[in-house]
């Protein structure tokens, strides 16, 4: 994933299942093209268990820093997005709202 990324964006294990990747100077809706790039591009990687295709996808919840908002504000947004694009039915990008 990290090859996908800009030298100045971050990225982290953040729990189990879940990363967190920090872009600064990335609005919602840059964040959000960057990450749908790296969602297709992890679809079509070829992962492969015992010569068979293994399908690999991934769900992005989005959200901006805001001025004067602490990070547990922002988390929990992106949190509330990311599940909203799993109930969807996974392997999409979903910008928080409000």
């Amino acid at each position: 994933m990290r090859k996908h990324l800009r030298d100045i964006d971050f990225i982290a294990r953040f729990g189990g299942e879940e990363f967190v990747i920090l872009m600064p100077e990335t609005n919602g809706a840059d964040a959000w093209t960057a990450a749908e790039k790296l969602r297709t591009k992890i679809e079509q990687s070829p992962f492969n268990f015992r010569k068979e295709r293994v399908p690999v996808t991934m769900s992005f919840g989005i959200s901006e820093f805001r001025a004067l908002e602490s990070p547990d504000v922002v988390f929990e947004r992106a949190d509330k997005a990311l599940y909203k694009a799993k109930e969807s039915g996974r392997n999409q990008c979903q910008l928080a709202e409000g």
